[in-house]
């Protein structure tokens, strides 16, 4: 071959369900992403409250701020990814984007139908879950690219979201 390579390409069509079940792999790592970002945070947050009310010596005060700002950079580090991660799959791939995102819609609207009508704590998760569920609906077009999820207020939330992102789930 004269100025060319004998490298060979082949490009396959990839059949409805093997897209859907790439779809869901790749939005179970986004997922994965997001949940190491809020446990991140969640954390640099406990340790917060532990340096305000925890009572802690100067050299445990001192180690909890070091150990907090750690974890704050981790996390705007993995935030900063996420961010590049959902901007490119917005130009490139939104199916994935849509998978990640119907997954959350799905559980929270689950959850808005089964939680009870009255009790102030029932309100405060409804709120929690509706502002959630919005998140997750502006997500592919234009919205944020991390949405913390308030899993105190919303009971099972997680497991339920492994569910809708398992493999083979049927929709």
């Amino acid at each position: 071959m004269v100025n060319g390579a004998e490298d060979e390409e082949e490009l396959s069509r990839l059949s409805p369900a093997q897209a859907e079940s790439y779809c869901l792999e790749q939005a179970v790592l986004l997922e994965r992403l997001r949940h190491e970002i809020d446990d991140l945070q969640g954390s640099a947050g406990s340790l917060g409250d532990y340096i305000d009310r925890g009572h802690p010596s100067s050299v445990e005060e001192k180690a909890a701020y070091a150990d907090m700002e750690r974890q704050r950079q981790d996390a705007e580090r993995l935030r900063a990814r996420l961010q590049t991660l959902v901007e490119t799959l917005r130009l490139d791939a939104p199916e994935i984007l849509a998978a990640w995102a119907d997954a959350h819609a799905r559980v929270c609207r689950s959850l808005l139908a089964s939680l009870p009508d009255r009790s102030d704590d029932a309100q405060t998760a409804r709120f929690v879950a509706r502002a959630a569920l919005e998140a997750w609906e502006r997500l592919p077009k234009d919205g944020e690219t991390f949405i913390a999820i308030a899993t105190p207020w919303l009971e099972g939330y997680l497991e339920r979201l492994e569910a809708e992102l398992a493999p083979g789930r049927s929709t």
